[in-house]
């Protein structure tokens, strides 16, 4: 897996479709020994080559489950979200490069379900809405980089009904 810039964060060495063991590069540009999962079982926490932590994640019984957090090269947080047995569950954050936030999405089973909001990199809302089941419900709408109101999308259930 590597990072947004093209940094490599991990590897995960699988058999037959179970976890074995995951590794990284140390800070000497080499791929540090395997530590192995058992069962398909444990929590993984790798490095960039820098020394910063690329991942926190945990797998139980071959699947995630858990905290699973993904960060910039820098060391900052760049995903957050809880797994349980392998669906993504509840607020699912991204943040900029520099810490500030850049989205949150609510989850119900893997699928975008409940408001979400997006932030431009000086903070300002330019996005709100609603998902209902991965399809966008209700009003969605967009503002420009002062905050102001410029558009609003009615949705029912993923069709659009309207633009104002």
């Amino acid at each position: 897996r590597y990072a947004q810039d093209g940094s490599f964060m991990y590897q995960i060495r699988y058999e037959y479709g179970e976890q074995m063991g995951y590794s990284y590069f140390g800070k000497d540009g080499k791929l540090v020994p395997e530590i192995p999962f058992v069962y398909g079982s444990g929590k993984m926490k790798s490095y960039f080559a820098n020394g910063n932590v690329s991942c926190v994640l945990e797998y139980a019984d071959g699947v995630l489950n858990g905290d699973y957090i993904r960060y910039h090269p820098n060391g900052k947080v760049y995903i957050e979200d809880k797994q349980s047995w392998g669906d993504t569950e509840g607020p699912r954050k991204e943040y900029y490069a520099d810490g500030k936030l850049r989205s949150v999405y609510n989850n119900n089973h893997n699928n975008y379900h409940g408001p979400y909001k997006e932030y431009d990199e000086k903070g300002v809302l330019i996005e709100e809405g609603n998902y209902y089941n991965d399809d966008l419900h209700g009003e969605q709408r967009f503002y420009d980089e002062k905050g102001k109101l410029k558009q609003v999308r009615v949705y029912y259930y993923g069709t659009l009904l309207e633009v104002k």
